[in-house]
């Protein structure tokens, strides 16, 4: 892998133990991304447990107990194009995580398979088309994963079949039912066959899958508290069936869809943010305070703040008044302590400068204070998983447009 503009490859960053944290959160109930198995077809969290009795220290290959150990820079794998969106799997049945990016400006999707060392082996591009959003997740029932892609504009799908061995094929294609901006792979109504979620601003769209095509969309009703649907997360909020959260920019909430199991879901929880903001940006969910039920983390404008919603032990979520850290420009989920509890990473800001600061959770609900490492660019989207094969998640970056290209902190324990 080549270096990122500004960094090459390096040495561990610091290391956190069990620090009272930098901010706490409201004490609700929570999750487990531990115990999730994401749309994408992997685990969002619980990637390894530390070792009895391991110390708390860096690279000595022994995975402590909260302990945060990561590189003291990015280190490239791709520079150039317009890399945006990021979608994380194991493509080619392998045991290592691959990832596939989209290009917009490219007209393309590309698709890097991993050694399972943290780097990767030259893309494999789907394209001649537009494209603003993918996803990755089982949509048939041959257990390897497909992809899903919005394109013009987010007013189509179209869907590449998966072959197990990283190839893809393009299978279908077909309305949302409106300019969508984002899109998501899940089994709703558990029959075996994937189903695509999408948020197209004044309401949510469910294509049932038949494992060959989707039905034309079946539109979630809103009530007139919230409005705005822009960005989704799938995950079970209550039970074992996959439920729907979502951002409403415009009346500033965030709402569980609740799932009984056969797809219908329904409007249970709606919460409010956070006092004087204009709405979510983001939702991504993860268990924070070790109860084994998804919380879920919300960024918001317009100072870019980050919110924490624990699961009240029902599926609704416990409104947060206080954010944990604000200049945060993206987020993402998973366990890089070693606790088996989720940890966040969060792209911040200052100006031109741009920062990726690892939130270690502190089991409650809280986090401790982070470990940050500098980034050379504007980040587009982060994304965790074990590329690197030693049980705790890394975090992969996308940056643009100024200095584009794909990057990986390494966890180093």
């Amino acid at each position: 892998m080549s270096p990122p503009p500004g960094g090459s490859s390096s040495s561990p960053s610091t290391s956190t133990t069990d620090t009272p944290g930098a901010t706490s959160t409201t004490d609700g109930d929570a999750t487990s991304d531990g115990a999730e198995t994401t749309e994408d077809g992997t685990t969002g969290g619980e990637i390894g447990c530390a070792d009895p009795g391991a110390p708390v220290a860096c690279n000595d290959g022994m995975v402590g107990e909260g302990e945060v150990c990561f590189a003291a820079v990015p280190v490239g794998i791709a520079d150039g194009g317009t890399p945006r969106q990021l979608s994380v799997g194991d493509v080619d049945d392998d045991g290592n995580l691959d990832f596939a990016v989209a290009d917009p400006e490219g007209n393309q999707i590309l698709v890097y398979r991993g050694n399972g060392d943290g780097t990767f082996t030259n893309p494999v591009a789907l394209n001649g088309f537009s494209v603003r959003g993918i996803a990755l997740g089982f949509i048939n029932a041959d257990a390897s994963l497909d992809l899903a892609a919005l394109t013009n504009n987010g007013a189509d799908y179209r869907i590449y079949s998966g072959d197990g061995t990283g190839g893809f094929a393009f299978s279908d294609s077909g309305a949302v039912g409106g300019p969508a901006t984002d899109i998501e792979i899940g089994d709703l109504d558990n029959d075996g066959d994937g189903d695509l979620v999408v948020p197209v601003w004044d309401a949510v769209h469910v294509l049932f899958g038949t494992g060959a095509n989707f039905n034309p969309p079946t539109v979630l009703a809103l009530n007139g508290t919230v409005a705005g649907a822009e960005h989704i997360a799938l995950a079970p909020m209550m039970g074992t069936s996959i439920d729907l959260v979502s951002s409403f920019f415009d009346t500033n909430n965030v709402g569980v869809f609740l799932n009984p199991g056969n797809g219908s879901l329904a409007l249970d929880n709606s919460t409010t943010t956070g006092p004087g903001s204009d709405g979510p940006n983001d939702v991504e969910t993860g268990d924070f305070d070790g109860d084994g039920q998804m919380d879920v983390v919300a960024s918001v404008s317009p100072n870019d703040e980050v919110y924490i919603l624990l699961n009240d032990g029902a599926g609704g979520l416990v409104p947060d008044i206080a954010p944990l850290a604000g200049d945060v420009v993206g987020v993402a989920t998973g366990d890089f302590s070693g606790d088996c509890i989720d940890d966040l990473a969060m792209v911040r800001r200052s100006g031109a400068v741009y920062e990726v600061a690892f939130y270690a959770s502190g089991g409650d609900g809280g986090f401790d204070a982070p470990v940050v490492v500098g980034v050379p660019s504007a980040v587009e989207d982060i994304q965790l998983g074990d590329f690197n094969g030693d049980g705790l998640a890394d975090a992969l970056l996308t940056y643009g447009p100024m200095v584009p290209g794909i990057a990986i902190i390494e966890s180093q324990p």
